[in-house]
């Protein structure tokens, strides 16, 4: 039960309550009188909710039931399904540990199984970011040295070359404009810089996510080490073909690459070797498969994981 008042007690004196027409209580002098429709709802008050307990606890319990059926949600399980697929959310905890089978480069024996950090290779999929990086990535590839020489870089006299009048053709304040052969360039491409900043740990974060959304998609394999014996292209097709890869791939190597290896992957088209220290989103994504030795996946947690 609510008792709504319209006005305050303070801002009424008793002659205002008089003159509203509502009837004035007697109090103890001092104070201001109470009109009587308040007093007896104050002194109502507790004997209206010291009675049993039980009707409370209906009308909260009614009160829950409500607020329930209120909040009942409109999205069916169909819908929640297709909303989490299109977040991509891999749903790993922290603690998880993502075991992934080692296998030697020479045989494809397995020969170990390392766990790899969560925080690394088990990040949500974050496609915003990704384009970011590579867009910042490509963006610092460019040269942008194009340029071209505007008037006053071109050689030439500031002298006027003809009289202004009397010759009958057009004026002319000097010898290097535009429109004249050996002139200056108008509105033509000059030397700048299209490069911007991005934050370290945008980038770190970056990389983690095409390794963990590479993991995900069954394309991450560990191997013990990358060597080869000869500098045979052929030869290494078939080794990569029989390593289950098919397409281009990015290997990536712990620290400098085996010269035999390098000078053999070179003439493949779509296969890239880099070393951990040069691992970088756009060449990850570029290529589906992706190729790390166990000294690359412990140079990159001990890199992705520093602050």
């Amino acid at each position: 039960m609510k008792f709504p008042l319209v006005r305050s007690m303070s801002s009424l004196k008793s002659s205002q309550w008089e003159r509203e027409g509502l009837p004035v209580a007697p109090v103890q002098s001092g104070s201001e009188p109470l009109p009587s429709n308040l007093k007896l709802a104050v002194e109502a008050w507790p004997a209206a909710t010291a009675g049993e307990g039980g009707d409370a606890e209906e009308d909260a319990e009614a009160g829950d039931e409500e607020e329930e059926e209120e909040e009942t949600d409109p999205l069916s399980e169909e819908d929640h399904d297709a909303i989490a697929a299109l977040l991509d959310i891999p749903g790993l905890a922290a603690t998880d540990d993502l075991e992934v089978e080692v296998v030697a480069w020479a045989d494809g024996a397995p020969v170990a199984t390392v766990s790899l950090a969560p925080s690394v290779f088990g990040v949500p999929v974050r496609r915003d970011v990704v384009h970011e990086v590579v867009r910042w990535q490509l963006a610092r590839r460019r040269k942008g040295n194009g340029q071209t020489k505007r008037i006053g870089e071109i050689s030439g006299s500031g002298r006027k070359v003809r009289p202004q009048k009397g010759g009958g053709v057009a004026r002319a304040g000097h010898s290097r404009p535009p429109h004249w052969r050996g002139g200056a360039k108008a509105h033509g491409p000059r030397r700048r810089d299209f490069s911007f900043k991005l934050n370290k740990k945008f980038v770190r974060l970056g990389l983690r996510v095409a390794l963990s959304a590479r993991l995900r998609e069954g394309q991450l394999k560990v191997v013990d080490d990358l060597k080869s014996d000869g500098f045979k292209t052929s030869a290494m097709i078939k080794t990569i073909k029989a390593r289950g890869i098919d397409g281009p791939v990015t290997f990536v190597v712990g620290g400098d690459p085996q010269v035999e290896f390098m000078r053999s992957v070179s003439n493949i088209m779509g296969a890239k070797v880099l070393p951990a220290r040069g691992a970088n989103v756009h060449d990850i994504i570029k290529r589906p498969n992706l190729v790390l030795t166990q000294d690359a996946v412990t140079h990159l947690e001990e890199f992705l994981q520093t602050p």
